[in-house]
């Protein structure tokens, strides 16, 4: 009722056609009923469980605008929400124009508006992260308020014109119930002639679940697993290996049909993922010759955490952060790790010696002999930040110790001994096979 209410109050009424809601064959098929009786407002029930991703296209197919926004059920809308982003297709009618997403409060239903600005990228797993903008970006926007050019979209949140979300394909009918479907929608836009953009002036507030309300036929982890590969096999093009030497348990997952996808690429002429990483998101870097593994640093299922992509954490070129060890989570900023072959371990989006650090990278060093604590810090030449990969332990060149991960405090350098498990370090890719890359 939440999102209804500030839609239908918050949205010129010159502006909005309809209203549709799909019920995804609820328990109850009363669920709903009585918002049918709300002005513009239609419910559609699936007879079946489809999943958020074929619901969608449900809703879209029924709905009577001449252009589609979506919108999760656990939303509000703004004031001023809706002519900002229908500006941007005025101008630009091959965009997919995205709001600002605040937090909504899942307890307390506290409506939190965020100040940082952020786009959004994703890793060779296709997991979605945060990444901030770049000082060429930032230096270019000038006005706070002026839209800014995203690589994807977060999630479901997002304006479209009709015609252009036809020529796209709509949603993936083969992506299964969640998952992914954002890096589609975006992959697509950009490599078949449009773009995505957040528009700052419109602003959505969302409610982040800590679980999903409803069940996968195959889990959650499984789902979005073939959904990626999915998508891998029709857009990533000759950097589809990236993907399955990150996530090589993709390579058991059938994903289906995807020649009409492909067929899509052909009549719309999109350009090729290479494009999309040249113009688009140069930050995503593929693997170079000099790195013989790169990845999330494990152990079992604890990875070595350091700071996360964020100007709040990193704010000081010569920042010295502490590195922790927690629970791996899959595409979580500051667990994905690079050794190469001068010895340097370094961050995601690091340069070693010859290159500058960029923002939220950095490499693992010790500070101290005195000192066993392991930090990041700003890549440089020198014995502090060299390591030498001994089997499946990391001994650090200038004292001699070796990655530990049993103390309570976070990463430590101790005596080596063959026998500790809490020494024993996998990085998620091998890449010695890649060197000629």
């Amino acid at each position: 009722m939440l999102l209804l209410d500030s839609v239908l109050t918050r949205t010129p009424d010159a502006l909005l056609e309809d209203l549709i809601l799909v019920d995804d064959a609820s328990d109850d098929p009363q669920d709903g009923q009585l918002l049918a009786g709300l002005p513009k407002v239609r419910i559609l029930r699936n007879d079946q469980r489809q999943g958020l991703i074929r619901s969608r296209v449900r809703g879209a197919d029924a709905s009577q605008g001449e252009t589609i926004f979506f919108l999760d059920s656990h939303c509000e809308v703004n004031q001023g929400w809706a002519v900002p982003l229908l500006e941007v297709l005025r101008q630009r009618p091959k965009t997919l124009a995205c709001p600002v997403i605040d937090v909504i409060d899942q307890d307390t239903l506290d409506y939190r508006a965020t100040g940082t600005v952020l786009k959004g990228g994703f890793d060779w797993g296709l997991h979605f992260r945060w990444v901030p903008l770049t000082q060429e970006e930032k230096d270019n926007r000038g006005d706070p308020t002026s839209t800014y050019r995203t690589p994807v979209i977060a999630g479901g949140l997002f304006l479209i014109s009709r015609d252009w979300w036809e020529q796209l394909g709509k949603y993936d009918p083969g992506l299964d119930v969640w998952g992914a479907e954002n890096l589609e929608m975006s992959f697509k836009a950009w490599q078949c002639g449009g773009g995505v953009e957040v528009v700052p002036c419109s602003r959505i507030g969302h409610i982040f679940r800590k679980r999903h309300p409803y069940s996968f036929p195959e889990g959650n982890a499984n789902t979005y697993l073939r959904n990626s590969r999915r998508i891998a096999e029709v857009w990533l093009d000759e950097f589809t290996h990236f993907f399955y030497e990150t996530r090589p348990n993709a390579l058991n997952k059938p994903y289906g049909d995807v020649s009409d996808r492909k067929e899509i690429r052909v009549r719309l002429k999109c350009r090729g993922f290479g494009w999309f990483l040249k113009t688009t998101y140069p930050e995503l870097s593929t693997p170079s010759k000099h790195e013989l593994a790169y990845g999330q640093l494990r152990q079992g299922d604890l990875c070595l955490q350091g700071p996360e992509a964020d100007p709040k954490q990193r704010h000081q070129k010569s920042a010295e952060v502490l590195v922790e060890v927690v629970s791996c989570v899959g595409g979580r900023q500051g667990q994905e790790w690079s050794l190469t072959q001068d010895g340097a371990v370094t961050q995601s989006g690091a340069v070693t010696p010859g290159g500058v650090a960029a923002e939220g990278g950095g490499c693992l060093a010790v500070l101290s002999h005195d000192d066993a604590r392991v930090f990041v810090q700003d890549c440089h030449a020198g014995p502090k930040q060299r390591w030498l990969r001994q089997g499946r332990r990391l001994q650090h060149a200038a004292s001699g110790m070796c990655l530990d991960s049993a103390s309570n405090e976070g990463a430590l350098v101790l005596p080596c001994r063959d026998s500790l498990l809490s020494q024993q370090w996998d990085f998620s890719v091998e890449l010695q096979a890649l060197t000629t890359l």
